[in-house]
Formats: C-alpha cells, structure tokens, sequence
C-alpha cells in the first residue's frame, strides 16, 4: 500500500504515448485511427475527480481494497456494483475458531456459519432503498463508504481468506471490457432473457447472447 501510493504520487514515468489502432470515441471525443495519444500519467494520479479530495495528500489506505479498487474510475464503479446484483459466489462457510459473540448471539468453537453474500449485497437496511437498482455511483466514494456498514460489499470475501487472486480478476475485467470498447460496440440480443441462477456459481440460466458490430478499424479503410 505504501508503495502503490509513492508511485501514485511521484511515477517514475510521467508521460506515456499510445496510437489508435481504430476510430474510437473518448471523452465525448471523435478519435481517428492513428491518432497518436499523449497519456498524462502524473495528471491522472492527481486529478482530483478520480482520487477525491485528498488527492494530494500521502494516503496508503486508499488501497487497502486492492489497486484496482482504488481509484474512483468509473469502470471500476460499474464492475463493482455489476459483482454486488450478481456475485460469483453467492455464498462462502467460515468455522469460527473460538467462543464468539456475533449480533447478540452466542457461538461455540467449531460452529459453521453460511455467510449470504448475495443477501447481504440486496439487504436494503444496508444498501437503501435502491438496493434492487443498477446504481454505479453508489461506489464514487470508494468500497468502504459504499454502504451503510463498511464490509457490506464481500463479492470476493474478507479478511485472511479473501481471494487471493481479487486483483487479477478485477484487472482482466477492465482490460477486456477497455479492448472491445475499443473494437465494437454491443447490445443485449432481442433473445435475451433474464434469469439468473445459481449451479455452485451465479450464473445467466438462458446465457447472455450479445450482437457485436465492428468499429472502422485502419485495416477497414
């Protein structure tokens, strides 16, 4: 965490320069193919739209959810409360591994306990009234201020055992999603159904077909 935030502040690269390989909008901007880009690196890790108010200041606990949860990026906001409706896991058992009081009641050592975690994502004493809605920015102030409770958000679970490969799950969704941005432009097919189910993981019971259209690409011209 302290590292991440040195190099969020001071990157040892301040500049980088990428070049369209497609007619792609950015920004509300119409970018031709090979169009070369300067990328900010520095500014983006100071502006204060994606790392809030205290973008200046030294905070290593702003990545104490992962890198890619970091930043308030609004990619990151969609994916997270893409995985808070509809968590892979719907549900994960602990064993607690010493005399424990939980909510008023008292546990033996040894006990099992199931922990919801899609019910705890549609709790509506945590999440409000929306709780049912797709509201991305419910995540602009970060993971912890999300919800009403601050671990109310567990898609990959908590603490010692939470999933160890979070970060690489997370990073492989935005690097896919920033790629057929790129590349396509998609809708839901008019066969689409939704009905969500659950077989050891959630999953769309009827599949999720997708129409694809191809962006003009350089090769196209």
């Amino acid at each position: 965490m302290i590292l991440n935030e040195s190099l969020r502040l001071y990157p040892p690269i301040v500049a980088t320069i990428r070049r369209a390989k497609s007619d792609v909008e950015l920004g509300g901007y119409k970018i031709p193919c090979g169009t070369e880009l300067l990328i900010p690196i520095i500014a983006v890790h100071h502006d204060q739209a994606i790392w809030g108010n205290d973008v200046n200041e030294f905070n290593p606990d702003r990545f104490a959810n992962g890198v890619p949860r970091a930043a308030k990026h609004p990619l990151g906001m969609i994916l997270n409360e893409s995985l808070r409706l509809y968590p892979p896991i719907v549900a994960t058992i602990r064993r607690a591994k010493s005399d424990v009081e939980l909510g008023g009641y008292k546990i033996p050592c040894g006990t099992e306990l199931l922990i919801p975690i899609i019910a705890v994502h549609h709790d509506q004493a945590i999440w409000g009234n929306d709780v049912n809605e797709f509201n991305p920015d419910r995540f602009a102030n970060g993971v912890p201020r999300a919800a009403k409770h601050p671990v109310g958000f567990i898609p990959f679970g908590l603490g010692a055992r939470t999933c160890i490969g979070q970060n690489l799950a997370i990073l492989q969704a935005k690097l896919t999603l920033a790629i057929m941005i790129q590349r396509f432009t998609f809708n839901l097919a008019p066969t689409y159904q939704h009905a969500p189910t659950v077989l050891m993981l959630l999953y769309p019971q009827h599949g999720a077909p997708i129409t694809f259209r191809k962006l003009n690409s350089c090769e196209d011209r």
